[in-house]
């Protein structure tokens, strides 16, 4: 029974009160993260784009993000330009969200938000293009 007796004495509303904050934080701090973790993509996409010829030996280091969450080699966009490639015909959204996650990267995309941010950062970049409410690449666009 003594042992039961000090379980309880650590379980206390206060305790309970306290966990809840520390949560709360940790949801603030993963939010702060996740916006800077995309603003410093942006950063790097504008720098692309403004400035290629950095990137020339050092691609590999800036371009892929070996420190995400999901611990993939590559960005949300290189999967999505991979699966615009081999499908070779233009995809909605929801067609590109079901090809990388058939493709067993699903992990990438996150919220909904995400997938539709790295396709509008990558047609910003000209990576990809936007025809309606399609996406193919810039060079089946010349073709068609």
């Amino acid at each position: 029974m003594s042992g039961d007796h000090d379980i309880s004495n650590l379980l206390t509303a206060e305790v309970v009160r306290k966990l809840i904050e520390e949560k709360k934080q940790y949801r603030e701090d993963m939010q702060e993260a996740r916006a800077r973790y995309m603003a410093v993509g942006s950063m790097l996409d504008s720098i692309r784009t403004l400035a290629p010829h950095l990137f020339h030996d050092t691609q590999r280091s800036f371009d892929n993000d070996k420190n995400t969450p999901e611990g993939e080699d590559k960005t949300l966009l290189d999967v999505i330009i991979e699966v615009l490639a081999k499908a070779r015909r233009p995809m909605t959204p929801k067609q590109i969200r079901s090809a990388i996650v058939a493709a067993g990267q699903g992990k990438m995309i996150g919220s909904e938000n995400y997938l539709y941010t790295a396709l509008k950062r990558g047609a910003d970049r000209e990576r990809i293009v936007k025809i309606g409410r399609t996406y193919r690449l810039p060079q089946e666009s010349a073709v068609s």
